[in-house]
């Protein structure tokens, strides 16, 4: 039957259906009551964010500061300048709201947490809203610092692919439609929640204010429509 005859209530059931979140198997966690730890390495960075609940949000805690993130960020301060906060804490909501969505393991996490970081870098480093290529370039580097090349696919991927309109559907790289979503509750203000409750997204929002980030962005696509009529979102992907 073709979809636009089908019953609201069908539509509802088809949509809740493809949105389904996996069985949460619980992990070892650290207790709610500690104090994240510090990680030496990045198998175990982002493991800390676990917590221990399966319902959809509740399995995150919400953490103030992530060492990897940190660390990773630390190093283009002085590029972001006066929009470093802004980024930082787009960054920071990006992270939660992937977690969020579904539960995922340390390395995933680490994954996330890299392709956060370099995600939308190039705007400031390269000082173009045609930022994919250079923030890609950025995260190579990164990851061939670390002997983690085999990630680059994969993450060059998440970076490339988080201004897609339509669904990621390569399941070889689930991470990559994972951070999409992420990014695009941030982007939108929440408007799209993919069933995140939106208690948790104001909980999110009020730990890591805008620090006028969608102001300072929207400043800078203007400018670049005005110079690029032709190509005015370079970084959208249909």
């Amino acid at each position: 039957m073709p979809r636009f005859l089908l019953p609201p209530r069908l539509l509802v059931d088809q949509n809740a259906k493809f949105f389904k979140i996996p069985k949460y198997v619980p992990a070892k966690l650290h207790p709610v009551s500690e104090s994240p730890p510090r990680f030496a390495c990045l198998s175990e960075a982002g493991a800390y964010l676990t917590g221990r609940h399966n319902k959809m949000g509740q399995h995150v805690k919400i953490e103030s500061e992530i060492p990897l993130l940190e660390e990773i960020l630390s190093k283009w301060r002085k590029d972001l300048q006066n929009e470093y906060l802004g980024y930082r804490n787009h960054v920071y909501r990006v992270i939660h709201f992937c977690l969020a969505i579904r539960k995922c393991t340390a390395q995933e996490q680490d994954k996330i947490i890299i392709a956060g970081a370099f995600h939308d870098i190039g705007i400031w480093t390269n000082n173009t809203m045609d930022y994919i290529p250079p923030s890609i370039h950025l995260a190579g580097e990164y990851l061939r610092s670390k002997n983690i090349e085999n990630w680059s696919n994969e993450i060059k991927l998440m970076i490339s692919e988080h201004h897609k309109i339509r669904l990621y559907k390569d399941e070889s790289y689930q991470l990559v439609e994972l951070f999409r979503k992420g990014d695009l509750i941030d982007v939108s203000l929440g408007l799209f929640t993919f069933g995140i409750p939106k208690e948790f997204i104001k909980n999110v929002k009020a730990k890591f204010p805008n620090e006028n980030f969608h102001k300072n962005i929207g400043k800078r696509m203007a400018s670049w429509m005005i110079k690029h009529p032709l190509i005015p979102a370079p970084m959208v992907k249909w």
